[in-house]
This record gives C-alpha cells, sequence and structure tokens, in this order.
C-alpha cells in the first residue's frame, strides 16, 4: 500500500499540471469563442439591417407600382420547307331570272348552280337581302328552296336563309326556287319585286366567313306578278276538218278565266289580223270557266258533249275576217281597248291592220287540219310562242254492238270499241259509254270516264239514266250504242262513234231486279201473273192445219193459260206495234192464205201478213253472235209440216220460269188464254188494243 502512494501522488501532480495547461487553452478558446460570437453577432446584425433596408425599399417601391411585365421570347427554326399558294373560289350562276309571271294559280321558277371552282373544300349559305320594288308583294312571296332536289326552305321570301352546306373542290349543287303567290287580292297584280340572294363561302375547318379565307357572290333577282282577273285565249281550232264542219262556220277559240271571281266579258273585243268582234251580250265566265266563241250555234253539233257550265257565244259571223290556216293571229281586249292577251301563228307580217310589235316571229307552230293550237296544261303562260302546241283529237270506233244484234235486258253484255290517242298513249283516254233507243235520236248513259280498255262488260237494265233523274226506257227494236274518247287535256279534245245500224235489246223477263218489275206495273206494262213467259225461250210450233196448207205455222206456247207477256215499249203506248203475243195468227186463222209463210222470232210484235213485214223475212233486221240471242231468232223455219215428237225437241214446249212478282197487280187487258200446243192450229189471240214496240 505504502508503494503505491507516490504513484498517486504522482498521478495527482500530473493531473494537477496538465488541469492547469487545460484551463489556459481553455480561457484562451473562451475568448476566442466569444470574438467569433461577437463577430457573428455582428455580421447577423448587418444582414438584418440590409434584409430590412432591401424590404424596406423594394416594399414602398412595389407597393408604388400597379403591374409588371414578363417578357418571354422564343425561337425556332424549320429549314427546307415548300410552301404552295392556293384559292378558296365560290361560283354561283343562273342562265334565266324567274319564269312565268306568278299569279295566285301559278309559280314562278328559277335554278341557280353553286360551284366551287377553286383549291379549298368550303362551306357556305344563302340568304335573300336589299329587297326592291313594290313592298306589298314583296312581303307576300313565298319560298320554296331546295338544294339538289332536297327541300332546305319553305316561308317567306323575305326571310329566307339557307342552312349551312359544304362543297367539296370541283363540285357543283343545284338550288331550286319556287315562288308562289298565296294572296289573290287584285291590288297585287302586274307588279315586280326585286332583291338579291348572297352566296358566302369559308373555309371547312372555321366556324363562319369572318375568320380565314372567304368568298361571296351576289345574284340579282326579280319576280313579276301577272295578271289573274283577266282572261287568256286558250285555244284556237283554226283549220277545220270536214268532219268538224266548216272554215267559215265553224272555227272557234276557247277563253279561261283563271281568277277566282267571275269575269263578265260584255264590251270585249276579239280580233285576227284586219278585223274585231265585240261581245255585246253579257257573256259571264264563271271563276277557272271557259267559253267558246264560235260563229255559227251549229259548231255545237260536231262535238258530242260540251259541258253545260260551259259559255257557248255564237258570233253569227265569221271570227275577224276569218282565220288563216297558215298565219294569223288572235288578240283579245277588254272594254278599255287594252290587250289582256294575244297569240299568233305562223310568220306574222307587219302590213297587217292589228299587227304589233309584241307579236311571235316566228309564231306559234303551224298546226295540221282538224288540229288546234293550245296551252298545255290550261292557263299556262309565260307569253312566248312555245305556250301553244299542237293537239290533235283522239279517234274512236265503236267495233260492237254496230247492228243485228240483240241485246236482253237483264243479261249481261258487251261494248266493244278501238281508241287512240293523238298526242300521247292511248291509255290516257277516258271512255264513255251511251246507249240510244230512237237510232240515235236521244240518249241515256251507260257509263262514263271508264279506262280506254277497248271493252266493257255490264247488265243491260230496264232504264238508263237520261241525265235528268228519270228513266231511259231500254226495251226497243232500233237502239244503238255510242262511245265517246276524251283526251285529259280539256273537254274540246274529244272524238265519239256510234254504231251503223240498229239493234234489238228485247226484256228477259226471269232476270229482272224486284224495282224492274215494280217499274213495268207502274207504267201498266205488266200483265204477268205468278207465271211470267220468257221471251228468249218462246217456242215456234210448226204444225199442219189442213190437208191443202203447204206452210208453216208459227205459235209461240205458254206453260199456263193464264201466261201473257207483258209490252216492250213504253214509248209507243197508243200507236205502233204491239207487244209479243203468246200465240201468234196464222194465215190460215186470219182468212187468208199465204204460199210463204215464215216463223215468226221471238222478238216479233204483231202478225203480219205481208212477210216483209216480219224480221225473220228479213235477213238485216236480226243478226248477230249467237251467243247473244236464241236460235229462234236469226233463223228462216224449213217450210216443211213438223210434228211435235221426242225426235224434234226444239219444238216441245218447255215448262215456264215461275217469278213471284213483288206484289199482286191488276193485269191488263191481253189476249184470250192460249192451249198448250198440239198438232192443230192454236185459237187466233186477239192484240192488244195499245202496246209498245218490242
Amino acid at each position: 500500500m505504502k508503494k503505491m502512494k507516490p504513484k498517486t501522488t504522482k498521478k495527482k501532480s500530473a493531473k494537477f499540471s496538465m488541469i492547469k495547461k487545460s484551463r489556459t487553452g481553455t480561457r484562451k478558446r473562451a475568448s476566442r469563442k466569444k470574438s467569433v460570437k461577437f463577430n457573428l453577432a455582428k455580421k447577423s446584425l448587418f444582414k438584418l439591417v440590409a434584409i430590412l433596408l432591401l424590404f424596406g425599399l423594394n416594399g414602398s417601391g412595389l407597393l408604388a407600382i400597379g403591374k409588371t411585365q414578363a417578357y418571354f421570347n422564343d425561337e425556332e427554326k424549320s429549314e427546307q420547307n415548300i410552301y404552295t399558294a392556293t384559292t378558296l373560289d365560290l361560283s354561283a350562276t343562273a342562265l334565266a331570272d324567274f319564269s312565268p309571271l306568278v299569279t295566285p294559280s301559278q309559280t314562278s321558277t328559277k335554278e341557280i348552280i353553286i360551284s366551287n371552282v377553286g383549291g379549298l373544300d368550303f362551306q357556305y349559305n344563302a340568304s335573300s337581302t336589299d329587297f326592291s320594288g313594290d313592298a306589298d308583294l314583296c312581303a307576300e312571296l313565298t319560298l320554296n328552296a331546295a338544294l339538289d332536289s332536297i327541300n332546305i326552305y319553305s316561308g317567306k321570301l323575305f326571310d329566307f336563309i339557307a342552312p349551312t352546306s359544304t362543297l367539296a373542290t370541283s363540285s357543283s349543287a343545284t338550288l331550286d326556287l319556287d315562288v308562289s303567290l298565296p294572296n289573290s287580292d287584285i291590288s297585287l297584280q302586274n307588279k315586280t319585286c326585286n332583291f338579291n340572294l348572297v352566296f358566302t363561302g369559308w373555309q371547312i375547318d372555321l366556324p363562319d366567313a369572318s375568320q380565314g379565307f372567304s368568298d361571296t357572290e351576289i345574284i340579282a333577282n326579280s319576280v313579276s306578278s301577272g295578271s289573274w282577273n283577266n282572261v287568256l285565249i286558250n285555244k284556237v281550232y283554226y283549220d277545220v276538218d270536214a268532219s268538224h264542219g266548216t272554215d267559215a262556220n265553224n272555227e272557234w277559240l276557247e277563253l279561261y278565266n283563271p281568277s277566282e271571281t267571275p269575269i263578265d266579258l260584255s264590251g270585249w273585243k276579239i280580233c285576227d289580223n284586219t278585223s274585231c268582234d265585240t261581245l255585246s251580250d253579257s257573256n259571264i265566265i264563271p271563276a277557272g270557266g271557259f267559253a267558246i266563241v264560235t260563229n255559227s250555234s251549229t259548231t255545237w253539233n260536231y262535238y258530242w258533249e260540251i259541258p253545260d257550265d260551259i259559255i257557248k257565244i255564237a258570233l253569227n259571223n265569221s271570227v275577224g275576217g276569218g282565220l288563216g290556216n297558215t298565219a294569223d293571229m288572235l288578240v283579245l281586249k277588254n272594254p278599255d281597248g287594252l290587250i289582256i292577251d294575244q297569240l299568233n301563228w305562223g310568220t306574222p307580217v307587219s302590213t297587217w291592220a292589228n299587227w304589233n310589235s309584241n307579236l311571235w316571229n316566228p309564231g306559234a307552230t303551224d298546226v295540221p287540219d282538224g288540229h288546234m293550237l293550245s296551252r298545255v296544261p290550261t292557263g299556262y303562260d309565260t307569253d312566248q310562242a312555245s305556250d301553244f302546241v299542237d293537239l290533235g283529237p283522239p279517234q274512236i270506233t265503236v267495233v260492237s254492238p254496230n247492228g243485228g244484234e240483240v241485246w236482253w235486258v237483264g243479261r249481261t253484255s258487251t261494248v266493244e270499241w278501238l281508241a287512240t290517242n293523238s298526242n300521247g298513249a292511248d291509255s290516257a283516254l277516258s271512255i264513255d259509254l251511251w246507249y240510244s233507243s230512237d237510232s240515235g235520236v236521244t240518249w241515256g248513259n251507260i257509263v262514263k270516264g271508264i279506262a280506254n280498255t277497248g271493252s266493257y262488260n255490264f247488265r243491260v237494265p230496264l232504264c238508263f239514266d237520261d241525265g235528268h233523274g228519270d228513266c231511259y226506257y231500254a226495251p226497243s227494236e232500233t237502239a244503238r250504242v255510242k262511245a265517246v274518247a276524251w283526251g285529259p287535256e280539256n273537254f274540246m279534245v274529244q272524238d265519239w262513234d256510234m254504231s251503223d245500224e240498229d239493234f234489238c235489246p228485247p226484256i228477259d223477263y226471269s232476270l229482272l231486279l224486284p224495282e224492274e218489275i215494280e217499274m213495268l206495273k207502274s207504267m201498266g206494262l205488266w200483265e204477268g201473273g205468278d207465271e211470267i213467259l220468257l221471251i228468249d225461250e218462246l217456242i215456234i210450233e210448226i204444225a199442219t192445219t189442213t190437208d191443202e196448207l203447204a206452210t208453216t205455222t208459227a205459235e209461240v206456247a205458254t206453260t199456263t193459260p193464264e201466261n201473257t207477256a207483258p209490252p216492250l215499249d213504253p214509248a209507243d203506248n197508243g200507236g205502233g206495234e204491239p207487244a209479243i203475243e203468246p200465240a201468234i195468227e196464222t194465215p190460215a186463222d186470219s182468212g187468208e192464205s199465204s204460199d210463204d209463210s215464215s216463223a215468226l222470232p221471238a222478238e216479233t210484235t204483231e202478225p203480219s201478213n205481208n212477210p216483209s213485214d216480219n224480221p225473220a223475212d228479213n235477213p238485216d233486221s236480226a243478226t248477230g253472235d249467237s251467243s247473244s240471242q236464241p236460235a229462234d231468232t236469226t233463223e228462216n223455219i224449213p217450210v216443211a209440216p213438223t210434228e211435235v215428237s221426242e225426235d224434234n225437241p226444239a219444238i216441245e214446249p218447255e215448262p215456264a220460269i215461275n217469278v213471284e212478282p213483288p206484289a199482286p197487280v191488276e193485269p191488263n187487258p191481253g189476249p184470250d188464254p192460249v192451249p198448250s200446243p198440239d198438232p192443230v192450229p192454236a185459237a187466233p189471240a186477239e192484240a192488244p188494243a195499245e202496246a209498245p214496240a218490242a
């Protein structure tokens, strides 16, 4: 332990020495640290002061500045570039202005071609602007616009703006404009509306023409109104053919009133190249109506039917000085002497007394005889010679019935004809059929307005339409049929033909309708009871009456004594031939003999001692199709005695067909009952005092 003490002392001494040295260094370091801290504090203070000064100075400056601007700059470089120049070019062209004159019944049209003639596709639109002229007319006009046949606008012309469309390079589009006038106020007549159509095109990738490339085209337009409270010369027939009369008497012209109000023609004048005729009488053409002006009223006879509402004016002198067949003119003047309408055909001559500078040269086409110059369609008016075209009448021929046929009332019959159209397809014609019971003096209608098929099947009625709501009685020995062909252009484009000879339509009583039976009763022509004699089944009986009788006798047999045949034609009551009787008086019964007695056909109406009075003896009186008449009406019976037997069924009496009348009726006085046929002649029958012809 003692040895250790010195060591300990030594260590403490060393430590003390070290501590002493260390304290001296520490003081130096502390002094240096204080100096550093002071320097740092000093520098920090300077920085703080600088910062405060900077913010103070800049803050006051910034507060004085309201806005600052910063500028940026950039630079790009592109090498080896090729630049090509091109154009945006819209073209709008129109070959003609609006035509014809617009009226309440006629539109005015115009076509505009829009083309892309540049190197850029573009989009475009169109609008109406810059209106002038008559403001009232402009305000009333309406417009329908179609682009390449697709409707793009319908409305007032004043408000027209077309929707935007596109057009590729080297392409075009067609704009069709159709202007109409819905207002018929006469104050709008003969006025003009002027306006511009503006077409604007611009780049296809831009919203409108305010940016990029663009192009504008302007087209000037004029729409003029016509007269609709006036009259037009619609047709003229100046070269008359033989089937329609003569030039001197039967030339005619047709006037048309296109307005919505009637027009009185009193005081109006019609002139040709030499003179004028004044229409002195009051002739009022209805709205949309027609008038025919001619020399002689015989003109009406050459046309089958001119409608009742057509005004017919006969001047009783030639139209003007007589219309020329190769060149002439027609002028229509109102009572004030103003030319309302005119036309001319052929080449006009300046030395004509009524020549004026508005005549066409050359005029409308000269037409062949029998043809007419006509506006097609009716009222078409552009004030040009081409308004008038050549119209020829149709041609029609009745093929059947044409004479000698037998139609049966109650059965189906056929009318056949051949009709051709001079102005177009034959199928465009319409056909009317008429029936006459007096060889063409009077007529009843069968049918109107049927297609031109060449034939028409129908049930033959007891009565046709007489046009006045009354019965036109069909049964007759002098019947004819008429066929009328109508062109689609106008009622004056017509032709007709009728049967060359008469034919006969008796009655099949078994096929009468109840109302037809009642009609016969009301006429006093129904004599039947419960059983009705069938005319087409009348039996011709040939019997030997005496050894001296060398000819045959005909008997018409019935199955019951009460049966008698009704008369066939009420128009002949009190005169003419009596109706068919159930028994035929033979020459032997009448107290006379004959070497040439022939069997009478079913439709024979009265026994006669003169063979020429009987249709069976006259081969021209009853010929025709075997399907439309019984065999015993078309052939003479051989002159040979014949008995009723199984070998001769043709003369065997057949049972009558029972027809129940709608109501009992008091029969008219008729012939005495006739017994059933047997080999001996039947008792003579007394003919009715009054009975119409078959």
